[in-house]
């Protein structure tokens, strides 16, 4: 896509730079050749576009060993020629490559597990939700805004529909990138655009065991964003 089209924009990530070309909101290397065609793009800077993309690197040669949609088998095997590039998290992920107990369907069954970096995965999916904010509404989130992202429990999956089912949010949008590759729901603030939520599903819904509560574990990532004098208010 030209960079004409992003020429005068301001970058989506950071709110502040000028835009120098288009970024996927969800890396193409996310998903299988036959389905990156029509994914999201949003103006991004040089910058943004090449600290999303290390982080990009790491996460596509590590999500994929969890997934769990039709494709999942055909996603894995893109993931050794990723892993040759990368040595050091090839040997990372052989060193720590382990087993740990998780509740499926009110059975606990043990599952093979891998170490996820949880800042680093964070940190793409505030980057995935400022990016999807634009694209969908063409709202801008600046340093005057929170994000907020976390793996929801069965328990605070409960709770998450009740926020979604707020009559101060519109109807939203619903979006499957790559056959359940991705798929992500999000709704916006009637009245203050700033105001959304999200939930996501990676790779049919990727098991994210919770180190704090053994045996427990989340699938869906949830993401809220608003203004922060908000949040302020809510804490104080």
């Amino acid at each position: 896509m030209s960079k004409k089209k992003y020429r005068g924009k301001i970058c989506v990530y950071c709110a502040d730079a000028p835009a120098t070309a288009g970024d996927h909101v969800f890396a193409r290397e996310f998903f299988l050749k036959e389905d990156r065609n029509n994914l999201p793009q949003v103006p991004a800077c040089d910058v943004c576009n090449g600290a999303k993309a290390q982080l990009e690197h790491y996460l596509t040669a590590l999500l994929p060993f969890g997934g769990r949609h039709s494709a999942a088998g055909d996603n894995l095997e893109l993931v050794p020629r990723r892993l040759a590039k990368n040595v050091k998290l090839h040997r990372t992920l052989a060193a720590n490559w382990g087993r740990a107990r998780s509740k499926e369907d009110g059975v606990y069954l043990s599952s093979p597990t891998l170490p996820v970096d949880e800042v680093q995965l964070n940190k793409l999916l505030s980057l995935i939700v400022r990016g999807l904010v634009w694209f969908h509404w063409e709202t801008l989130l600046t340093r005057d805004h929170f994000m907020d992202v976390m793996a929801l429990t069965e328990a605070g999956e409960h709770a998450f529909d009740k926020l979604m089912g707020s009559p101060d949010l519109n109807s939203g949008i619903q979006c499957d990138l790559g056959n359940g590759t991705v798929c992500y729901e999000g709704k916006q603030g009637i009245n203050q655009p700033e105001i959304t939520v999200w939930r996501i599903l990676m790779y049919g819904g990727l098991k994210f065991a919770d180190p704090e509560n053994r045996g427990e574990s989340s699938s869906v990532i949830a993401a809220m964003t608003g203004p922060a004098r908000l949040r302020d208010q809510m804490n104080g």
